[in-house]
């Protein structure tokens, strides 16, 4: 194979030999990288020769002039194993004029069929991402990883500034992240990682997508900031309208979730007259103060006074049921011990009844069907608006447009964000035009922010809901999705640990437990462990806590969920063992 992509042609090159012989592992790889300031300034070979001892093969690197002399690196692993060829080697040359522009990655994995491993190579210093990359048949590539010194040092000037208490999996990772493409991140050490987080299920159509990026580029060099209406606000709102729920048609937007929260509390409570809202265990609606009262966790512990006229009801959690019953058994009880809530703990003044159609906080928690229905139908039961916060289900995200759609259900009220931003923060709030006429919602200012809906945001919006539509990403969901969650069904009949799988679309939860009858989550220490182990072997997940939740872009191949899959079981089989468990 011969990659000509570079800005100067004919700059590198892969040899793969397979010789055929009676013993296993006789073939041999050349790498050629000939396109540095002088012609032939690096060489490697890496030949196996089958010898009678697995693994003893030969490495040779030869750097002839680079600016920086000594600065390829070879490493290799011999395992030992029975069977030859079950080592592992790799060759990263890092002396080009960009660091960490050239890698090659051989893997052999003994399988029955010798030298069934993978190659790669990857030239990143070309002008075209990724021009060379070539799988040969095997599983995920779980060539360890560790932060790096550009990382490291990035990471140091940051802390001495930012303060603490930003996001976990970015906290906990160490690394400090280059670039993106797809569902792939490179840190600045120039290590890959399959992305399962997505900004926390905020990149639904993955990083840097083409027309995403395009968009943003054209909409900066015309106008950026403001609330006079454009031209491309008015094509984002024809276009969000057409996707939302019959009837809601009416769009404010915002510039984070809990600000839309927050203005949509305000909008029921204009249009009920009323000043109570119930939310649910386990639900997460921002961490702002008018929303925290709503929260359904010891998160909010110590953050009080909560505003007054904020109540909390079990969720349908059917793994860890609050009311220790059994679905479908219990008939749904914790819908109906909504009205025992509101009978016995409110002034009987319900503006809204606030739901997650899936709880993602919480754990990617899918309630049975029919909840939502019957939460609907208690709202209406007591002249409450029922208010479905979409922020994390909308969208595509749940393998239909939006989350309420599994049970058929509309809401009164609507709130949107995270995935239709692609990344840029926006949010919004849908109703109908009935309601989004109450006063004072809608005076003049009163629903409005500075940033929402300016032209930057109302370009990333667009283009992520053109990208959505067009590459038919909610279909991809529900087909990805399905797949994925009978993979990690596997992984429940493997570990003992694995307590429930769960998911709908790309919204996916595992529950890690130190046994199956009391449920009990597993040490947390161990998860951390296994956070960073999966880290070390290429996926970025959010494996950190007991309760795990997968979310990856909605761009994600079966091929590359697969693999991310792959790394998770073998990190977590490595991570269970280290610990005595499974």
């Amino acid at each position: 194979m011969e990659d000509r992509g570079n800005e100067r042609p004919g700059t590198g090159r892969i040899t793969v030999e397979g010789r055929a012989n009676e013993r296993p592992g006789t073939g041999r790889i050349r790498v050629e990288d000939r396109g540095n300031e002088r012609p032939g300034t690096g060489r490697i070979t890496v030949e196996d020769r089958g010898d009678e001892r697995p693994g003893t093969g030969r490495i040779t690197m030869e750097d002839r002039g680079n600016e920086r002399p000594g600065t390829g690196r070879i490493t290799m692993e011999d395992r030992g194993n029975e069977r030859p060829g079950t080592g592992r080697i790799t060759v990263e040359d890092r002396g080009n004029e960009r660091p960490g522009t050239g890698r090659v990655t051989v893997e052999d994995r003994g399988n029955e069929r010798p030298g069934t491993g993978r190659v790669t190579v990857e030239d990143r210093g070309n002008a075209r991402l990724e021009t060379g990359r070539i799988p040969i048949e095997g599983h995920a590539m779980t060539t360890r990883r560790e932060p790096g010194p550009r990382s490291r040092e990035i990471i140091a000037r940051e802390a001495r500034h930012i303060a603490p208490g930003y996001q976990s999996f970015a906290l906990y990772s160490g690394l400090a992240m280059a670039r993106g493409s797809g569902c792939r991140l490179w840190d600045e050490d120039g290590n890959e990682y399959i992305d399962f987080i997505a900004g926390i299920a905020v990149g639904s159509i993955g990083h840097c997508h083409p027309h995403y990026v395009e968009a943003l580029k054209r909409q900066t060099e015309r106008l950026t900031f403001g609330s006079f209406t454009t031209e491309t606000r008015a094509r984002f709102l024809e276009l969000l309208g057409s996707v939302t729920p019959e009837g809601l048609t009416r769009i404010q937007l915002f510039s984070g979730g809990a600000e839309a929260v927050e203005a949509a509390l305000r909008l029921a409570k204009a249009a009920t007259k009323r000043q109570e809202v119930i939310g649910f265990w386990g639900g997460f609606h921002g961490k702002t103060g008018g929303v925290l009262g709503l929260l359904g966790s010891d998160f909010k512990h110590h953050q009080g006074p909560f505003l007054p006229g904020q109540y909390s009801t079990p969720y349908a959690d059917c793994y860890r049921c609050p009311l220790r019953l059994r679905y479908p058994d219990c008939g749904i009880a914790c819908a109906e011990y909504v009205r025992d809530v509101i009978r016995f703990q409110t002034a009987g003044e319900i503006a809204a009844i606030i739901v997650e159609p899936i709880q993602g906080t919480a754990g990617n928690v899918v309630p049975p069907d029919g909840f939502l229905r019957a939460i609907q139908s208690v709202a209406r039961d007591h002249g409450a608006l029922f208010f479905a916060d979409e922020m994390i289900t909308g969208f595509g995200r749940t393998g239909s447009m939006w989350g309420m759609d599994h049970e058929g259900v509309v809401p009164d009220i609507m709130t949107v964000g995270k995935g239709v931003g692609g990344g840029f923060p926006l949010a919004g709030v849908v109703s109908t035009d009935a309601l989004v006429s109450a006063k004072p919602w809608s005076n003049p200012s009163f629903s409005s922010s500075s940033y929402g809906g300016n032209p930057l945001a109302s370009a990333a919006g667009l283009a992520a809901l053109e990208i959505i539509l067009k590459e038919d990403l909610v279909a991809n969901a529900e087909r990805v999705g399905a797949i994925m969650l009978a993979e990690l069904g596997r992984l429940k009949e493997k570990y003992r640990t694995v307590g429930e799988v769960r998911g709908r679309g790309l919204l996916l939860g595992i529950e890690l437990v130190e046994d199956r009858q009391s449920r009990r989550p597993l040490d947390k220490k161990i998860t951390l462990d296994l956070y960073q182990e999966c880290l070390r072997r290429g996926l970025v997940s959010m494996t950190y806590s007991p309760t795990i939740r997968i979310n990856p872009p909605l761009v994600i191949t079966e091929e590359l969920a697969r693999e991310g899959l792959a790394i998770l079981d073998e990190a977590l089989g490595v991570v269970l063992r280290r610990h005595g468990r499974d």
